[in-house]
């Protein structure tokens, strides 16, 4: 839980992630605790946390990534479009997505500006992990 965190993402991007055409988050802020994992909460229309993805080590710029993949040339040829890049490794959805009414209901959730720390709300974490679960997508 410790080195989880979650983000806001428009849905246009998740679904690049699913179909695995978007291979890296690309960030500019680097959070204290370097995340092995990203939660994703979906923004307008879906306002939904829905997704969980395992990440490799952050690429900070001036390293490159490979090439294919949505943003990766811009990652690597403009540092103004991302200093962070988190490899995405697996991609599971929360077989019950949490809308943001329950969120803030159940658990003081409010949607991320930038990030927030999952250990922040650890019942929710748990009631996703223990009770909910998670089906693999990659």
């Amino acid at each position: 839980m410790n080195q989880e965190i979650i983000y806001s993402l428009k849905p246009q991007f998740i679904d690049l992630i699913i179909k695995k055409e978007k291979d890296h988050e690309f960030r500019n802020i680097k959070p204290k605790i370097l995340p092995k994992r990203l939660w994703f909460y979906i923004t307008s229309p879906d306002c939904k946390l829905m997704y969980l993805a395992e990440v490799g080590d952050i690429v900070e710029q001036p390293n490159k990534i490979l090439t294919d993949g949505f943003g990766n040339k811009e990652f690597n040829s403009d540092p103004k479009f991302s200093k962070f890049a988190y490899p995405i490794k697996s991609l599971s959805k929360i077989k019950r997505p949490l809308d943001l009414a329950t969120l803030r209901k159940n658990f003081g959730f409010t949607a991320p500006q930038s990030f927030t720390y999952i250990s922040s709300f650890p019942q929710l974490y748990t009631e996703v992990l223990e009770n909910i679960g998670l089906e693999r997508i990659f």
